[in-house]
């Protein structure tokens, strides 16, 4: 087999997300010739892919040192840079690959999306509106361009965006179906999107993901988001979930750490600490510090590779929270976290009864849920978002049915969302000594 047929195999498994055929296709061609640049450019697309972005980096730039003048290389080159906020380099990547190659999609698109990054809105607007010009049916464009103009407010044009991505991409060929959907009745189109996904659906019941979101714009009552939409939803953008929670300003990691910080001021060394919901590992870079033995859960896969490159964890597993919490040994957790994510419960006593049953006497769990503010008396509401929030008091009553005691609740910003403030509750629970 040819190097050309060797490397045009490893891309067709890489497309189809077969991992391990496409490395070992690559390898296979850097085995023949260790100055491949493609190949070199390939290797560093998959060990960003798998969250190891430091690694990604340095391939990326050998291969451009063997070949600079590589728009393919330079595009994924740049598109590191961005995930470390490296923008003004970014930029300069995406700007170099669109001299080589004008007809280059992605790096138009991503070229938006890092002016965007750098807070120059109107310009990123301009170089999204010429590329729409050029590609006219591209989602990644539209979907860039969507979010520049949320960014300004302008919910109109934002929509307008999202209704032509559904539009010429369908749901099926759109890369994040599920947070249009989500994001047009906040913008003033429920009606589309309520008939978009029922045409999907139609065509493709099976769909649990798209079901579960099809009862949320239908106002039904349902107990927690479904695993199958979780797991769709986060493995949809976990390449590109840091950036998109760093535009949002979200604080929830650092909110936890800092209060289990602050509960524990004489720099308490954790002998069993579980992140639960791990996602990339954002909790985890503050964590690790703290644990002698760390260990994160996330239903998501993608997530979960994304962790996996950080180096952060001595133990990642993919599965659902309170199936988790109860497979542990009991009283085997000195400590437990949850960012965000239970957010996607409504009751969180079946989650309260789990998380009792693993802490050890003495042990806290710190977590985060949206908060339910207003003066009603439904102690969660699903939100058009697929989440829920929560009042305080059902977070006191869901911990004192488990048997778990309440240390602190405090009432911290968590985000940003179209420019609003979310709210969240921010909590620590306990499981009470023999003694207490």
């Amino acid at each position: 087999m040819s190097i050309d047929e060797r490397l045009q195999d490893g891309m067709r498994a890489h497309q189809k997300h077969d991992f391990a055929t496409a490395i070992a296709c690559y390898k296979a061609v850097l085995s023949e010739d260790p100055n491949h640049p493609d190949a070199m450019s390939l290797v560093g697309l998959l060990l960003a892919q798998h969250g190891r972005m430091d690694d990604a980096l340095e391939v990326l730039e050998e291969a451009l040192r063997i070949n600079p003048d590589n728009p393919y290389a330079l595009v994924n080159f740049g598109n590191v840079l961005m995930s470390k906020r490296r923008f003004d380099e970014a930029f300069k990547a995406y700007t170099r690959a669109n001299e080589l190659d004008p007809a280059n999609e992605e790096a138009w698109a991503n070229s938006g999306a890092c002016l965007r990054n750098c807070g120059r809105i109107e310009d990123a607007i301009s170089v999204l509106t010429a590329a729409r010009q050029s590609f006219p049916k591209s989602v990644t464009v539209l979907h860039n361009l969507a979010v520049c103009h949320m960014c300004l407010g302008e919910h109109d044009k934002a929509a307008d965006c999202l209704e032509t991505c559904l539009r010429v991409g369908g749901y099926q060929r759109n890369p994040s179906p599920m947070w249009h959907i989500t994001m047009l009745p906040k913008l003033g189109r429920p009606e589309l999107a309520s008939k978009v996904l029922g045409y999907h659906l139609s065509q493709h019941p099976e769909d649990e993901a798209g079901q579960f979101l099809l009862a949320v714009l239908e106002g039904r009552t349902l107990p927690r988001a479904t695993d199958a939409y979780i797991r769709e939803h986060f493995d949809d953008f976990s390449e590109s979930f840091d950036e998109v929670l760093a535009r949002i300003d979200y604080q929830a990691p650092q909110l936890i750490v800092d209060l289990v910080r602050r509960l524990h001021p004489d720099d308490t060394k954790f002998a069993n600490v579980l992140d639960l919901g791990c996602g990339t590992g954002l909790c985890g870079i503050e964590l690790r510090p703290l644990a002698e033995r760390l260990s994160g859960v996330d239903l998501s896969a993608g997530m979960l590779r994304m962790a996996s490159g950080r180096d952060l964890y001595d133990s990642l597993q993919e599965g659902e929270l309170v199936a988790h919490l109860l497979s542990l040994p009991a009283g085997s957790l000195d400590l437990a976290t949850c960012a965000d994510t239970l957010c996607y419960f409504g009751p969180l006593d079946d989650f309260m009864t789990a998380a009792a049953h693993a802490l050890k006497p003495g042990a806290r769990l710190v977590a985060t849920v949206e908060h339910l503010r207003d003066e009603g008396d439904d102690p969660h509401r699903m939100l058009l978002s697929g989440r829920f929030s929560h009042r305080e008091s059902h977070i006191r009553d869901s911990a004192q049915a488990a048997g778990l005691d309440v240390v602190t609740i405090e009432y911290p910003r968590l985000r940003y969302e179209l420019g609003e403030e979310i709210h969240g509750l921010l909590f620590c629970v306990e499981r009470p000594t023999a003694s207490a």
